[in-house]
């Protein structure tokens, strides 16, 4: 997996994603984006209270997902069956390793991020309308190619951290499981495609690689 999402990494992701005392995110954003930012968080169940104690990476990274979720994730259902099966599971990446992918951007590129996820929230949940339909259909290069649709500097300086490097960590790690043979990996399907991506990376490390529908 990419991470083992057991209590300890849910816990830690939780706490690392609030603010500590000294200061609220309405000290951080100019009131017009708070107030904006503070309404639409209401749609996932966030009272104001909790809104001032996200950090601003906090709050893009949830309104960049649907509002309207229920059950489990697929990871984490698949990390469940494979205890269940008594099954290893292994993770590609630590907490500390995900968080750190947030947690080292400047605050000014936090929020621009944020305000960018505000001003388009309409357009990014009808993407992830368009996305969930190429997901489906495998169709791994549309999905890059709307991952790449709104390309500026701040963009390009995210993606680098989000996907680009995770994705060579994540092969680095994953190698000596390939060797060892008999391993399913599952991973977030916009790491798998383009230039960079983990098929790339692994063809790359010669291996023959085939889709199995």
């Amino acid at each position: 997996m990419e991470m083992v999402l057991d209590d300890n990494a849910i816990s830690t992701m939780a706490k690392t994603s609030r603010l500590d005392d000294s200061r609220s995110l309405s000290e951080i954003l100019d009131p017009d984006l708070f107030k904006k930012t503070t309404v639409l968080l209401q749609r996932y169940g966030f009272s104001k209270r909790v809104v001032e104690s996200m950090k601003p990476w906090a709050a893009f990274t949830t309104l960049s997902l649907p509002p309207e979720q229920s059950g489990a994730p697929l990871d984490l259902l698949l990390m469940f069956e494979a205890r269940r099966l008594r099954i290893p599971v292994f993770g590609l990446e630590t907490v500390d390793e995900q968080i750190a992918v947030f947690d080292n951007l400047s605050f000014a590129d936090e929020v621009e991020l944020l305000r960018d996820a505000v001003c388009h929230y309409d357009e990014i949940q009808a993407d992830i309308e368009t996305m969930v339909t190429h997901y489906l259909t495998q169709d791994l290069d549309a999905l890059m190619q709307m991952a790449l649709r709104y390309r500026s500097p701040l963009q390009d300086r995210f993606l680098e951290v989000l996907l680009w490097e995770r994705n060579r960590r994540m092969v680095a790690k994953m190698v000596p499981h390939l060797i060892a043979g008999g391993t399913f990996i599952a991973i977030g399907a916009l790491h798998l495609p383009g230039p960079g991506g983990v098929l790339d990376l692994l063809g790359k490390r010669g291996y023959t690689l085939e889709p199995i529908y």
